[in-house]
């Protein structure tokens, strides 16, 4: 059987009754009040120029512009190698022809 703790129990009334005021308030403040936190969780301009002093105390003025550089370039490979992904390949495009060269598809015509 299942022994139900005081903690437990403490935690249900604190529920029951925040269920009970979430309940009574207008939809609006319901909904405003579950996003507030996510609004506010957003990075001001205060705490970017923090992060960057930090950035520049931990990797330097001089090695910044090659970690961007290289993050330029890394991100640049990557969309090269999405693109040849999602493009189809020339063997793939002769197996949608039933394995058909373009040359001996362009003598058949």
């Amino acid at each position: 059987m299942l022994q139900k703790s005081p903690s437990y129990l403490q935690f249900l009334a604190v529920s029951k009754k925040t269920m009970k005021i979430l309940v009574s308030m207008p939809k609006t403040l319901r909904e405003e009040s579950h996003t507030q936190g996510l609004r506010n969780m957003s990075p001001g301009p205060t705490e970017l120029i923090i992060l960057l002093i930090m950035a520049i105390f931990l990797f330097g003025a001089k090695r910044i512009p090659e970690l961007a550089r290289n993050l330029g370039r890394a991100k640049g490979e990557f969309h090269a190698g999405i693109a040849d992904v999602t493009s189809p390949s020339p063997a793939e495009i002769d197996m949608d022809r039933g394995g058909v060269s373009d040359d001996v598809a362009n003598e058949n015509e």
